[in-house]
């Protein structure tokens, strides 16, 4: 896959079919306008998908939005969807208020674009005042074919970043994974922990999350963590260890149903599929040795049915 940076010192020289987005979480409803991309690569069209280093929204209002994928990742799974080129567009003020038509402008002679892909929904330019009515007309001006593509529903609500963003925040795993049409996933390097789980005979990894990642609710999850091409059911806390820890840091651990934990200085990508039980404080070691028991016999009960 051919990544731009720099969309103003680039000049495609394949015609290209676009798509512009956020793209966060590359759900469904992006794979839905892959396949449409598709469509058009028996015409040599090259598939590209243009998105902004940071979503528009918060260079807008400033701050910084938790991602459902981090850039890294989204590149990742972009370039796996079998994308030819990804445009990354740096969203400064001058994109911030840039005419729509312009906006246009920008990509049929940089990207050399001949088709545009996007939902019913899609705005574009300054605020956001271009929208697929604009695209109509457009189209014939700057010689590019428009496929407006209808929104895919989950009982009837428009599959968006939003609908799942607000899924995994209410605990409800399975059913933003259903919509993903993956498993949602924290990825990161294992380090060193404080060993309580290897000294009551449950060895853990810990990651630290992105700290731009979105997390799910703090609590106990039955997890695939993949690790060095190996894959593991485990059993994962997502929270700040509160029997054990008091320095309130946010970790990602993961006891694997087998293995030892001993992985330190890997990555490790903890792919999360079921919620089990909210985080809790216990009153000793022991306590919380008998609930990792119980825990354990539910996720082996759990991982024989899946």
């Amino acid at each position: 896959m051919e990544i731009i940076r720099n969309i103003n010192e680039y000049h495609s020289f394949r015609p290209t079919v676009v798509s512009v987005g956020k793209f966060d979480g590359v759900h469904q409803g992006h794979m839905l306008l892959k396949k449409h991309m598709d469509g058009f690569a028996d015409r040599g069209l090259a598939s590209c998908m243009v998105t902004f280093d940071i979503p528009p929204s918060d260079g807008i209002a400033g701050g910084s939005s938790a991602l459902l994928v981090t850039r890294e990742e989204r590149e990742a799974i972009v370039e796996k969807a079998g994308i030819d080129i990804f445009c990354v567009l740096h969203f400064d003020e001058s994109l911030r208020r840039m005419p729509p038509e312009d906006f246009i402008r920008l990509l049929s002679e940089h990207l050399n674009m001949k088709a545009l892909v996007c939902g019913s929904d899609f705005r574009f330019g300054y605020m956001g005042e271009g929208d697929t009515d604009l695209l109509t007309e457009l189209a014939p001006k700057y010689d590019f074919e428009l496929d407006v593509v209808s929104k895919l529903k989950d009982d009837k609500k428009d599959i968006s970043s939003t609908l799942i963003r607000e899924l995994i925040t209410s605990g409800e795993i399975d059913h933003a994974n259903r919509i993903l049409g993956y498993e949602y996933f924290v990825y990161g390097q294992i380090v060193h922990g404080n060993r309580i789980g290897h000294s009551i005979g449950f060895p853990t990894i810990n990651i630290t999350p992105p700290s731009d990642k979105l997390l799910p609710p703090f609590g106990v999850y039955l997890t695939r963590v993949s690790i060095d091409n190996r894959s593991y059911m485990a059993i994962t806390n997502v929270g700040c260890k509160p029997t054990v820890s008091s320095d309130g840091s946010i970790v990602v651990e993961s006891h694997l149903l087998e293995g030892t934990g001993e992985e330190y200085g890997n990555f490790a990508r903890v792919s999360f599929m079921h919620f089990l039980r909210k985080e809790k404080k216990f009153g000793s070691i022991d306590e919380l040795k008998r609930q990792i028991q119980t825990d354990k016999k539910e996720a082996l009960a759990y991982f024989k049915k899946a």
